[in-house]
C-alpha cells in the first residue's frame, strides 16, 4: 500500500476528515462497503476480483483494511478528476 504522500498532491481537502469520521473501525467486511459508500454490491466485489481493492481472508470471509478502502477510494477519485 501506498503512503498518504503518494496522493497529497491530488487529495481533496474534505477527505481525510470524511474518510475518519466514516471509516473509524481498522477492518470492515465486504458486505458492508456498499452501505457506506453508497455503491452496488457488485462494484465492491469486482474490485475485490480485479485487486483494485486490497483485501484478505480470514477463514471463509473477506476482511477490507481501511488502509486498502482508502487507497481504493482516493485512486477512484484521482481516475474521476
Amino acid at each position: 500500500m501506498r503512503d498518504d504522500s503518494d496522493f497529497a498532491p491530488l487529495t481533496p481537502t474534505w477527505f481525510p476528515p470524511w474518510f475518519d469520521e466514516t471509516f473509524s473501525r481498522e477492518v470492515y467486511s465486504p458486505r458492508e462497503l456498499p452501505g457506506i459508500l453508497e455503491l452496488s454490491k457488485s462494484a465492491v466485489y469486482r474490485a475485490l476480483k480485479t485487486g483494485d481493492l486490497d483485501a484478505f481472508r480470514v477463514g471463509k470471509r473477506w476482511a477490507v483494511p481501511k488502509p486498502a478502502i482508502r487507497e481504493w477510494l482516493l485512486d477512484a477519485y484521482t481516475l474521476n478528476n
